[in-house]
């Protein structure tokens, strides 16, 4: 054993002087960053306001409280547009919380920076079991568990920011969470901190633009809909997507185009699968080099002020390199379809405010539509769609506004999937644990998959003093698919192939496929500023399952807690 220490210590030596210096590194460049920073830095017209920040939030409610639809479904939108779309600008002081309205005119800094932290002393517990965590191969797979988990804010969050003028805007922002693989191991409290969780940056982009045009490359979400739980088309609750999109507007119209990569590691089993032909149509070919791509566009048309339409198409590439007739923004993909490596799917949808405080909203996508000329053996239907309402309390005075809703999502069973890894309309990214080193997956379509009916009820409330809380409940029905496992008995290695385990011949089924899991989940969160950079935190999420991994009269049960103090600088 000391043999075996001591052989050890020269390759420990050089890891510990490598941490050092990287350590000394980030401490140089955060020092330099903090010491020329701007605390007057006004957030310029460039800067890129996501689904959750309660500016954007505050305003879209304000629209529909006058009658109006929400300017776009698309997220994140520029503080730009937020002016020039939805008639609301902001102090340039903004910090990010709290609400500062503004509608004088500033002109920004030639160029500047800004740095900050936030650090998060909480407590809490957590019971978040699973064999294997976020593996979307596995049939312990738990999408609701995947989404708990990133629901915990990180307990602390370094960044900084540069603007240029009123037209460029950068940002990087290094987090430190709960480490996921200790948590999906056992329950208990999430005291100690492992710092060993190493897969940030998760935010990090650069973007030019102005109220009518937009051009965004890095690491950051993105989405598309005003779905509380999630979206049908593209999954603004993933934790990030590697991507460049650009946007392009006017009063009426609006374009979106974005062009993003997945990790495209693949497991043994994955990879035997993604390199053998369809043994069911030996004219699809296979393809099976390591690129896993995907873009989306989009187009709105706002006719009235109370109305909003809109269309998009995604477009899923695998084992091969894009070409340009798959890249382009204006091709209509669906005619650029190629067997073995694309996996297209269209949406429409619309919005409406009938009267003012009501905003009612639904959404159709078409992943796979069996034509009468196509056998049994070839994908079946595969649609997903969303209907949803929202009314704003005609309560609150100037600075609190409340707002409840209602959505029901249903995803067919093969929504989103596909005979190959590469084709499944799902997002991998790797992922850094104290445990070990695996991979995490993400819907690009609805937060929680395929084979689903969801029923949701939210209330939220906003104040302008910066306080954000939410109550919400769900009850999901979910299907099991287990995706290119090779455990058919007849799927050995040297006669793999695509194999679903409850619908081998891939005829339509009615209902969900095989044993259904039933999940009754409640979720709380609240940030009440208390004092200068000072706010209570807690948040936390309780979900029953019946049948639980899709074992009949299994139970499970999954929870987070954690309360606390937040502290921004």
């Amino acid at each position: 054993m000391i043999t075996g220490y001591r052989r050890c210590l020269p390759a420990l030596r050089t890891t510990l002087r490598t941490l050092a210096a990287a350590l000394l590194l980030i401490t140089v460049s955060l020092a330099v960053s903090a010491l020329t920073a701007s605390p007057a830095l006004a957030n310029n017209g460039a800067t890129l306001l996501f689904g959750d920040d309660p500016a954007l939030v505050w305003a879209e409610w304000e629209m529909i409280r006058n009658g109006e639809t929400p300017a776009t479904a698309i997220y994140p939108i520029s503080q730009a547009e937020l002016t020039s779309r939805y008639g609301y600008s902001l102090s340039p002081n903004y910090p990010g919380y709290g609400l500062t309205e503004d509608q004088t005119p500033q002109a920004p800094p030639p160029a500047a920076n800004r740095f900050g932290f936030t650090l998060r002393p909480v407590g809490g517990a957590y019971g978040l079991t699973m064999a294997t965590p976020f593996n979307r191969m596995d049939d312990t797979f738990q999408p609701v568990a995947n989404t708990m988990y990133w629901s915990m804010p990180p307990w602390v969050e370094v960044y900084d920011e540069l603007t240029v003028g009123d037209w460029l805007y950068l940002k990087i922002n290094v987090d430190m969470r709960f480490d996921a693989g200790k948590i999906a191991q056992n329950s208990g409290s999430i005291f100690p901190v492992y710092l060993l969780e190493s897969s940030t940056p998760r935010e990090g982009f650069i973007t030019a633009g102005n109220g009518h045009f937009s051009l965004t490359a890095g690491r950051l979400q993105s989405g598309i809909g005003y779905g509380y739980f999630g979206n049908t088309v593209l999954n603004g609750k993933a934790n990030y997507l590697d991507q460049i999109q650009f946007t392009a507007s006017s009063d009426k119209f609006k374009f979106f185009y974005l062009y993003g990569t997945s990790f495209p590691w693949l497991t043994p089993e994955e990879k035997t699968i993604q390199q053998t032909p369809w043994e069911f149509s030996p004219e699809h070919d296979q393809y099976s080099d390591p690129y896993k791509t995907f873009t989306y566009h989009r187009l709105e048309y706002r006719p009235f002020p109370w109305l909003l339409v809109g269309a998009a198409e995604g477009n899923m590439l695998g084992g091969v390199k894009p070409d340009l007739q798959c890249l382009l923004p204006f091709n209509v993909w669906h005619n650029t379809y190629a067997y073995g490596y694309k996996n297209v799917m269209g949406s429409v949808d619309v919005s409406a405010v009938p009267f003012k405080g009501l905003h009612l909203f639904g959404e159709f996508m078409l992943d796979d539509y069996r034509l009468p000329r196509e056998g049994g053996s070839q994908k079946p239907n595969a649609f997903a769609w969303q209907l949803g309402a929202r009314y704003i309390l005609p309560v609150g005075g100037d600075n609190w506004r409340h707002m409840i809703g209602l959505e029901y999502t249903h995803v067919d069973p093969w929504t989103y999937n596909h005979f190959y890894p590469y084709q499944m309309f799902y997002q991998r990214q790797p992922y850094s644990s104290s445990i070990r080193d695996w991979y995490m997956d993400f819907c690009m379509g609805y937060t929680y998959g395929p084979d689903l009916d969801h029923y949701g009820v939210y209330y939220r409330t906003l104040s302008k003093a910066g306080v954000q809380a939410s109550l919400s409940y769900f009850h999901m029905i979910q299907g099991e698919v287990e995706l290119g496992a090779c455990n058919d008995p007849d799927c050995t290695d040297a006669t793999p192939h695509p194999w679903y385990s409850h619908n081998d011949d891939l005829q339509p089924v009615d209902g969900h496929i095989g044993t259904v899991e039933i999940y009754n989940t409640v979720s709380l969160d609240l940030l009440w500023p208390v004092w200068r950079s000072f706010s209570v935190i807690a948040s936390g999420s309780y979900s029953h399952v019946q049948n639980y991994s899709h074992i009949a009269g299994e139970t499970g049960n999954l929870y987070t807690a954690l309360i606390g103090l937040q502290y921004r600088f």
